[in-house]
């Protein structure tokens, strides 16, 4: 009999520096409240297909919930279309500045979405993908909020469904 077993685990720097399973509950980006021109976050995720199917899979990063903020200007905006997303394939070490450079050509703000589209071969096989998240350096006050009671919040949700 085949079966279709898709998993998804991200790499725990913060715990145990391991890989761990995604559940429900876990955190792949830290909350999005105070974030900064030049802000840089990693994320690394595996699939791994742990059944004796080949499947090909969506893997992506939506918005769940948004709250706009108000800038210095008194304007509202909204978080996601200042924090930019992109990936590189494969298990990558990068830093702040490398990273941001990995992911010019794919990169854009987080309110078009985010989706990579790929397959997989059956029992035992993985794909590692290093997400990059990001203010670009050159944001300026039109992403700047005036106080707290005025700062925007964003959550995200990464989502793996395989066919």
């Amino acid at each position: 009999i085949n079966k279709l077993d898709a998993e998804l685990y991200y790499y725990d720097s913060d715990a145990v520096g391991e890989w761990a399973e995604v559940s429900a509950f876990t955190s792949v980006f830290k909350p999005l409240t105070v974030v900064e021109p030049g802000y840089v976050e990693i994320a690394k995720l595996k699939v791994s297909n742990a059944g004796t199917e080949d499947f090909d899979y969506n893997l992506t990063v939506d918005i769940t919930d948004e709250t706009e903020g108000k800038n210095l200007n008194g304007k509202s905006f909204k978080l996601s279309d200042y924090i930019y997303l992109g990936a590189v394939d494969g298990d990558v070490e990068l830093d702040r500045i490398s990273a941001v450079d990995a992911v010019q050509d794919n990169a854009k703000p987080i309110s078009k979405g985010f989706i990579k589209i790929d397959s997989i071969k059956a029992s035992g096989n993985d794909q590692i993908v290093t997400l990059v998240l990001y203010m670009p350096a050159s944001v300026g006050n039109e992403a700047n909020c005036a106080n707290e009671s005025d700062a925007p919040e964003l959550s995200l949700s990464v989502n793996l469904i395989a066919k």
